[in-house]
């Protein structure tokens, strides 16, 4: 993370759905920010904590860090959160019956499968 003064900012057409704007700092930094709205709400002169990928593109950090929602792709995650939804949607299947924990636990197995690799379930006999 860099903290410079925005020197310039200029419009510079459009990526996607994105509005371009290339920013240059009182540090030298030269870049693009990509934003939703044509209005990019920055202020020449104000001091900006920012970065820069190995593209160009910059990023405003809010003061104190911010916050943000953009997950890394945690594939074990990712398998724990099905696992742990499979199991619950076994548990749901199986409500009422007098099957066993290893009954439960087969039949998340077999959803889980499902869900990851497009297998089809066997039919629970009941």
């Amino acid at each position: 993370m860099t903290k410079s003064k925005l020197k310039n900012i200029q419009a510079n057409g459009n990526w996607k759905d994105f509005y371009k704007f290339d920013l240059e700092f009182e540090d030298g930094t030269m870049g693009t920010i990509f934003k939703k709205s044509s209005e990019h709400r920055l202020e020449i002169g104000k001091e900006y904590n920012y970065s820069k990928n190995e593209k160009g593109s910059i990023k405003i950090i809010p003061e104190g860090g911010g916050f943000t929602t953009n997950y890394t792709n945690n594939d074990d995650r990712q398998k724990y959160i099905i696992r742990q939804s499979m199991l619950k949607a076994a548990v749901d299947f199986h409500s009422g019956s007098s099957c066993t924990t290893s009954q439960v636990i087969g039949t998340a197995e077999e959803f889980e499968e499902w869900v990851l690799n497009k297998k089809k379930p066997v039919e629970v006999p009941f």
